[in-house]
């Protein structure tokens, strides 16, 4: 198993050789070759815009002294859980753009336990440091990703910082049991949408026990993660999707994704 902290990243250069020439075959093979061009111009559009971000990615970890950089494939990852086979790799939340996505959520969270499902290297709890949250949580399922989150909480410090009470749990995304109290819960594509339906299932149950606030922020890079997470939610009775109207600056934060918000009915 390749290190974490060698984990290869995109590079400044948008064609990369032989890799690339493997996978257009691949695709001219299976979509044809309109459908093969097309991708391609997709991948190339991505890979520009990961080069906007990393340049942020990396200015973050030299400042904090952490390691939240890089992108590590499922197959590389030792997977704690029996739902590991709908489990995807890791790249993390984008700096750039995070602050937007939680300026639609209310000024005080003071009384919230902010959950990152998926959480990876732990970027997001880094920054939701800042937010004011009452406890911060990430839940991950790769003993090595986790590790690297763990240390990374530790060694963090920020002069805006007003959350201290951050944790990272190696657990499988739905065995976790949800915290008593508000919630404002966090998911960056980290597992396909059968596991998505069990955490939902978790958070209702709990929302019906003790019912209290919840906030579902959804940050998207791909239309059918986007999909499948509005036919979920159509589905469940305690949650509505909530109406984003983000300024100019805050939607060039987040280009090229997209995020969706859902917030429970009390």
């Amino acid at each position: 198993m390749r290190a974490m902290n060698r984990q290869p990243e995109p590079s400044g250069v948008l064609f990369k050789g032989a890799a690339d020439l493997r996978k257009i075959a691949e695709q001219v093979g299976r979509r044809g070759l309109a459908g093969a061009v097309a991708a391609g111009l997709r991948a190339l559009r991505w890979r520009a815009f990961y080069r906007r971000h990393l340049a942020a990615d990396r200015a973050f970890d030299r400042a904090f002294g952490v390691d939240t950089v890089g992108i590590a494939h499922e197959a590389d990852l030792t997977i704690r859980g029996a739902r590991g086979h709908f489990g995807l790799g890791y790249e993390g939340t984008p700096v750039a753009g995070f602050d937007a996505m939680l300026a639609h959520l209310p000024r005080d969270l003071s009384s919230f336990t902010y959950i990152d499902f998926g959480a990876g290297k732990g970027r997001t709890l880094l920054l939701a440091a800042r937010f004011g949250f009452k406890r911060i949580v990430g839940v991950e399922f790769s003993e090595e990703l986790h590790a690297i989150a763990a240390r990374n909480i530790a060694r963090f410090r920020h002069p805006a910082q007003r959350c201290f009470d951050v944790t990272a749990v190696c657990r499988d995304a739905a065995a976790f049991a949800p915290p008593d109290g508000p919630l404002v819960c966090y998911f960056y594509y980290p597992f396909e949408a059968p596991v998505l339906a069990e955490v939902m299932a978790n958070l209702q149950a709990a929302h019906a026990a003790r019912p209290r606030k919840m906030y579902f922020v959804f940050r998207f890079d791909k239309p059918d993660w986007r999909r499948d997470c509005a036919a979920l939610f159509a589905t469940l009775p305690f949650a509505r999707p909530m109406k984003i109207r983000a300024s100019w600056p805050e939607r060039l934060a987040l280009v090229p994704y997209t995020v969706a918000v859902y917030e429970s009915l009390s």
